[in-house]
């Protein structure tokens, strides 16, 4: 989460400095029609619009933070149901900060290339390329600063997949073993299988 949050920030910081400040950011931005508020054009086709990110995320998030096994499994883990509420509010402050700086990184990097569009230009061959070729590009001088955004993109990666990985490894351990196959595992045992078939 540091490494990630480290490379979020510093993205921010020197994009700032050598892009665009704060107001020409959202300045450029409002210009060419990139920010967007209140849409209530109620068809379900738009990508974005009001209806659709209150109705739509409501459902998304609320399957994510209360049926998704990766986050169940971390809640049932906490001592109390009052910690998991803790923890709940606390994971729902930190994605509102990274979504918000997400939301900021695609502003600046739009603003850099409102004149000139680098996917056009052949620079990228896709658009999940353009933050990537922005850091290089603008950043690339700085000697730390690809391989701490690489870093960046690994953490989150890492953090993902590991909890895949235990959910899976503890359903596995709990349905497939115990109730499927009807292993006995011994008393305080079931993290270690669970760890190991994890590793496996």
């Amino acid at each position: 989460a540091v490494v990630l949050l480290v490379s979020l920030v510093l993205i921010l910081i020197l994009g700032t400095h050598y892009s665009a400040g704060l107001s020409d950011v959202f300045s450029r931005a409002s210009d060419h029609g990139r920010i967007e508020f209140f849409n209530f054009d109620p068809n379900p086709t738009t990508r974005h619009s009001v209806w659709s990110v209150i109705i739509g995320g409501f459902f998304y998030w609320t399957s994510m933070f209360c049926t998704n096994q990766a986050s169940v499994q971390k809640c049932m883990s906490l001592k109390s149901l009052k910690t998991a509420k803790h923890a709940i509010y606390l994971a729902l402050l930190g994605l509102i900060a990274v979504f918000l700086m997400n939301f900021y990184t695609g502003l600046m990097t739009f603003a850099h290339y409102s004149e000139c569009d680098p996917l056009a230009a052949g620079h990228i061959t896709a658009k999940d390329q353009l933050l990537p070729f922005y850091v290089m590009d603008v950043f690339g001088h700085i000697k730390f600063m690809t391989g701490i955004f690489v870093a960046g993109i690994f953490a989150a990666s890492l953090g993902t997949v590991a909890a895949a990985l235990n959910s899976l490894a503890a359903v596995t351990s709990e349905d497939l073993l115990v109730s499927g196959l009807e292993w006995k595992i011994p008393q305080g045992k079931g993290a270690l299988y669970a760890k190991w078939m994890s590793l496996g």
